[in-house]
């Protein structure tokens, strides 16, 4: 339900990119931005988490939540890559430390 009321509210916002993670497939994601919970929602700034949201949120609720931190003029695109690019190679070191 949690995941059905963002799907609402994110076509309303389309300069915010969201990223879903299923934590039971996402360890070191849970680990790294410590998730205590699900759902749980995160809103990152420059790469850091600003606000942590728990627990069930109203469409309404979450609307202007994400609202408060969008910023039009910044390329969420070019954030996002980053932030993917850096768990990716997090993810890739991992393995060779394994091996």
């Amino acid at each position: 339900m949690a995941e059905r009321f963002l799907e609402q509210v994110l076509p309303q916002l389309p300069e915010f990119p969201a990223f879903k993670c299923n934590v039971n497939f996402s360890p070191k994601i849970v680990e790294k931005y410590q998730v205590t919970s699900a759902p749980s929602f995160k809103l990152f700034v420059d790469g850091e988490v600003v606000q942590t949201l728990f627990g069930m949120r109203t469409p309404d609720d979450l609307y202007y939540t994400i609202k408060n931190y969008v910023k039009k003029e910044e390329n969420y695109e070019d954030v996002w890559a980053a932030l993917l690019k850096e768990e990716e190679t997090k993810i890739e070191k991992d393995k060779k430390e394994e091996n």
